[in-house]
């Protein structure tokens, strides 16, 4: 059996079918069109994102972008009052 190298998610289930291993994903995303971005917060502030994200049941992931797309918005709609 010929096994491929690379990036490995966290498997929940192993399962042998036709001789190959299989995996069940514990993270089971959607196809998205987006683009990502890696973040760096302050363990407090994780936290806190962690705790806003479960009380809405939402990921932290929406949260954020939610976050960041207003603020670019409010930023956008600040800057052409500057020109104005």
């Amino acid at each position: 059996m010929k096994v491929k190298y690379g990036k490995v998610p966290y498997f929940t289930q192993l399962y042998l079918k036709e001789g190959r291993i299989m995996a069940i994903s514990e993270a089971r995303s959607m196809p998205t069109s987006k683009d990502s971005l890696t973040i760096y917060l302050e363990p407090e502030i994780k936290q806190a994102l962690q705790e806003w994200a479960k009380s809405e049941k939402r990921s932290m992931s929406f949260i954020a972008s939610q976050l960041v797309e207003e603020a670019v918005k409010a930023r956008q709609k600040e800057g052409e009052g500057d020109r104005a």
